[in-house]
């Protein structure tokens, strides 16, 4: 019987590399297939059949959901210019900066200098600039999972941020998970890197054309409430900026049109996950705590572990009840034992605290962030528009299927109006009640 694995069904691959990290003879090459996505494709003659690319398929090994006590959090960052800058409230910022400051390395999604979205370590505080903002493209893992398994061997702390299905495969991989901290985002689905290059190529964004960076959820113009997708030439200035309404690649990704097959039936939306926190929009703060509510964004936090917890407390410098929470470890990734005191240095003091949080008295809040458990529904034009994808020019891809009407201009200054009123949330509630 053959070992290796092999995709039959392009709906049981998420893409997360696992396998091709996992082969010891490097018979397995990621290639991209007609709609962009990658898939492992094994080279039969260097193939030796020792399974470890199957042992690591997080399909394959799905992670049974075990429920387990978690806790809630309100994040938002005490630097303004961080928070300004990422998508929510920076609260990954700052877990990060702690991973950082004791001499760790950060892994998240950035861009190449072609825009493509890539994952790559981040050592120095400067950088993770690069790390901020939603990128709504499958991030390239290329050699990731080897190099963190390389820092783990070496003593090396590591912070991994990624989707649920990137964050199921490299524990499979790691198998030992020691001095690795698993932050993953609620994900609604990845669209095809093929439909960011084209998007890229019709609307000029390119280093060669100035275009130095994309934030597709920049609150510079209405706030956290209506973010824009904007082009950054080198200085910071926009050069460029769209909403949900009338951007094509923010339409494409919204209609459910363009996504990997693999998100229409997701095998990682679940509420207890593999992970130490779980990241997602907070839309809805002043539901919650109408201090929160300022329109520059807040974090949700899920606390999966004990060491998720530890993480938390060192960005906030805040001692957290020690209620259990998930598996406790048998010492902290930091070095310091459990049983050791707040004098000994497992919380920093307040003075240094990076995180203004809020623990909520229950789970509402999770359970109201519908993606976190449900993927969405295929669109019933996809197959059409990845023909149209694999053969069309990008600017004539885009007039036909994502054409300016007047439908899409009202709707333009509807949201505009209601961003600067204030009404934002309120109306979107109120039709999210209708519906």
């Amino acid at each position: 019987m053959n070992k290796a694995i092999e995709i039959q069904d392009k709906a049981q691959c998420c893409g997360c590399s696992a396998c091709f990290a996992a082969c010891p003879v490097d018979a397995i090459e990621m290639q991209a297939d007609a709609e962009g996505f990658k898939y492992p494709v094994v080279d039969a003659a260097r193939c030796i059949d020792c399974g470890k690319c199957r042992q690591t398929c997080p399909l394959i090994n799905r992670a049974a959901e075990e429920e387990k006590p978690q806790r809630v959090f309100l994040a938002q960052h005490r630097d303004a210019a961080i928070r300004q800058h990422s998508t929510s409230g920076g609260a990954f910022t700052a877990l990060a900066q702690v991973v950082l400051s004791r001499g760790g390395i950060v892994y998240g999604a950035v861009y190449d200098d072609q825009l493509r979205v890539v994952h790559r370590a981040i050592e120095r505080p400067e950088d993770l600039r690069l790390l901020q903002g939603s990128k709504y493209v499958q991030s390239d893992m290329q050699a990731t999972f080897r190099a963190i398994k390389a820092h783990q061997q070496a003593g090396r702390l590591v912070l991994f941020s990624g989707t649920p299905c990137q964050i199921e495969g490299l524990r499979l991989y790691l198998w030992i998970t020691k001095s690795v901290f698993f932050i993953d985002l609620v994900c609604r689905a990845v669209p095809s890197p093929k439909v960011w290059s084209k998007y890229k190529k019709s609307n000029k964004f390119s280093k060669t054309e100035g275009t130095a960076d994309v934030r597709f959820r920049d609150k510079r113009y209405y706030g956290y409430t209506y973010a824009q997708i904007v082009g950054e030439d080198a200085a910071g200035q926009a050069t460029y900026h769209a909403g949900i309404d009338s951007d094509p690649m923010l339409r494409a990704f919204f209609s459910n049109i363009c996504d990997r097959p693999s998100c229409y039936q997701c095998a990682f939306k679940k509420r207890y996950r593999v992970s130490d926190l779980t990241l997602w929009d907070c839309f809805d703060v002043g539901l919650y705590d109408k201090t929160f509510d300022d329109n520059r964004g807040t974090t949700s936090i899920l606390v999966h572990s004990e060491q998720g917890l530890r993480l938390l407390e060192a960005a906030s410098g805040k001692k957290l009840t020690q209620n259990p929470v998930g598996e406790p470890l048998p010492a902290s990734t930091f070095g310091v034992g459990a049983e050791q005191s707040e004098a000994e240095g497992v919380v920093p003091p307040s003075a240094t605290s990076l995180l203004r949080l809020r623990e909520l008295p229950d789970d509402r809040l999770p359970r109201s962030a519908h993606e976190m458990t449900h993927s969405v529904p295929m669109n019933p034009r996809r197959a059409a528009f990845m023909a149209d994808l694999d053969t069309m020019e990008p600017r004539a891809l885009f007039d036909k299927w994502f054409p300016q009407t007047w439908k899409n201009r009202t709707a333009r200054l509807a949201r505009i109006l209601l961003a600067r009123t204030g009404l934002y949330n309120k109306v979107k509630r109120a039709v999210k009640r209708g519906r």
